[in-house]
């Protein structure tokens, strides 16, 4: 919408509580709201994607900035949740009264004294600055005395804050580009710790003196306490300090000052220097417990220890999903290599492949578990991965495989599908899950196994004793599906990548429901449903899109009954 048919909108506007406006510009205007005790003065600034998407809107009575919850100190006022919400858009004129309306009660109800404890709880958000930020590593539940933040100096001898963290508690290294912050200055910041909620100023403005008057509200233990810490430092040009508060939920209120001075002076705790610069840091969380609630990963599954079987297609889109789970230790078991021609059905990329020879000529391949290892490391903080390149028969000779919540098999071949089987029947693990593809993009399945109550065998064997197809299959047997782009050495089975991340998802949910103590035998199947290229079972056809059915013991499996 353009400013001329702003305009119109407001000469034909009827809302009852709209006393007045003052066009400022094209898209802004001002006006004059009645509430119920008092007229509120409010700015509206729209864009060209009116009413398509929702204007910004400025509390201008500066007075009541620093009184009303969801009113940062700019006056920004948060009236409507943006994500998710639908607007009527061909109804403009309906939707600006119920913009202005919506503004109205909102300001009304957050005026009330009722409210006052979400003004405090909401400190943080009163302050928040995307443009100065600072990634931290503490806790948000924890007070401290000091913490500390590695800092890049800069040519005026202040500096400026990257991180903070705990001293007692090592960064995640892997992480990121953590590693290469070691080059950064480290230095101190002291931490006042308020055993109450603090409110933030009227009109919106830090100011020294409303510093100060945070120190002298503290109680007599803190106040001395950080008094004390401050005589300590050496005069210098700036300082940093951490205001930490109590709020409703258990994660504490927190915000980075920093005070820049034209010359070296004492801490500002004891200095009543107003001639100083500060500069509020808003605190980009990174510390396990927030980043586990934040993301909807499990925080129990922190002690939980799974193994995946096999890194290619499927079990590496596993590896993916299951590092995000909140799970805290990952063992990946593979010795194959990766190579480009798995590049667009395998969850690795690029940045796995080596085209350049080291010193010795050789171009050297990077197996699966040591690449997925990197790249899980570099994408997720806190999750130990220990990568095993070896077969898995090798693994469970030298003991390797054990003592596990769960076993992922995600190897594919139905034949080592039932040799794993077996070798883990005599292992202490007790939930095993089996994953594959079948051929041609057909489906998929996954099948977890309690071993106290049966087997993969189960499902393979028939009365007789003998291995054959298993019912579930997808797709009938004897037919040639494997196909080769450059002879025998190049025979694949085709599938594509968002059939073995649909696979991966059934393994995932499974692994998921053993950790949380839902251990049940069971088989959960994906079909394509609108496969035709290959002849079908009778399962195929018996069920739309997914299944699951539970499984029990066979009275002919060796395995169970041997």
């Amino acid at each position: 919408m353009n400013g001329a048919e702003l305009s119109n909108l407001y000469l034909s506007n009827t809302i009852d509580c709209l006393v007045s406006y003052t066009r400022q510009s094209d898209l802004k205007y001002d006006h004059k709201i009645q509430g119920k005790k008092r007229t509120w003065k409010i700015q509206l600034e729209f864009n060209d994607n009116f009413p398509y998407s929702l204007p910004f809107a400025t509390l201008l009575d500066k007075d009541q900035i620093g009184l009303l919850p969801h009113v940062n100190q700019h006056g920004t006022i948060c009236y409507a949740e943006h994500d998710g919400i639908l607007i009527n858009y061909s109804d403009p004129e309906n939707l600006l009264d119920y913009i202005i309306s919506t503004i109205r009660n909102h300001l009304d109800r957050w005026s009330l004294k009722i409210f006052k404890d979400d003004l405090k709880d909401e400190y943080e958000g009163f302050f928040f600055n995307p443009l100065n930020e600072i990634n931290s590593f503490c806790c948000p539940q924890s007070t401290y005395s000091r913490i500390y933040i590695k800092t890049k100096y800069n040519k005026d001898k202040t500096s400026t804050p990257v991180l903070m963290y705990e001293k007692n508690s090592p960064l995640p290294e892997k992480f990121s580009d953590i590693q290469s912050t070691s080059e950064l200055n480290i230095t101190s910041a002291l931490c006042v710790n308020f055993n109450t909620k603090i409110t933030p100023p009227i009109g919106g403005n830090f100011t020294f003196r409303y510093f100060k008057s945070l120190i002298d509200s503290l109680d007599e233990k803190e106040k001395a306490r950080v008094t004390r810490l401050a005589q300590k430092f050496k005069n210098k040009l700036d300082f940093f300090v951490l205001l930490s508060a109590p709020r409703n939920s258990l994660n504490r209120t927190q915000i980075l000052l920093k005070f820049k001075y034209p010359a070296k002076n004492e801490h500002p705790i004891v200095s009543d220097n107003e001639k100083c610069e500060i500069s509020l840091f808003s605190i980009l969380r990174l510390h396990k417990k927030y980043l586990l609630e934040r993301g909807g990963a499990i925080s129990q599954f922190q002690n939980s220890k799974v193994a995946i079987v096999g890194c290619g297609s499927v079990g590496s889109e596993i590896a993916s999903m299951i590092s995000k789970s909140g799970v805290g230790s990952l063992t990946l078991i593979d010795h194959d290599e990766f190579n480009a021609d798995n590049i667009y059905r395998h969850n690795l990329g690029g940045n796995s492949i080596t085209f350049t020879p080291d010193s010795s000529k050789e171009i050297k391949k990077n197996f699966k578990v040591d690449a997925l290892k990197k790249s899980i490391e570099k994408d997720i903080p806190y999750i130990r991965v220990n990568a095993v390149a070896m077969t898995f028969q090798h693994a469970i000779k030298q003991n390797l495989i054990s003592n596990f919540d769960v076993i992922i098999v995600a190897i594919g071949s139905p034949t080592e599908n039932l040799q794993a089987n077996r070798l883990l029947k005599n292992t202490d693990n007790k939930i095993i899950i089996y994953c594959w593809n079948e051929a041609a993009g057909a489906g998929g399945h996954s099948v977890k196994i309690d071993m106290a109550q049966c087997c993969l065998e189960c499902i393979y064997i028939n009365e007789g004793g003998e291995i054959v197809p298993t019912y579930y299959s997808l797709l009938a047997s004897d037919q040639n599906i494997a196909k080769n782009l450059t002879g025998c050495a190049g025979l694949f089975t085709p599938f594509s990548y968002i059939d073995s991340s649909q696979t991966a998802l059934l393994a995932t949910k499974h692994c998921l429901e053993a950790l949380h103590s839902i251990t049940e035998s069971s088989i959960s199947s994906w079909k394509n449903d609108r496969f035709d290229s290959y002849m079908v079972t009778d399962y195929f056809s018996s069920f739309s899109h997914t299944t699951e059915h539970a499984i029990i013991k066979s009275d002919s499996c060796g395995i169970c009954n041997g």
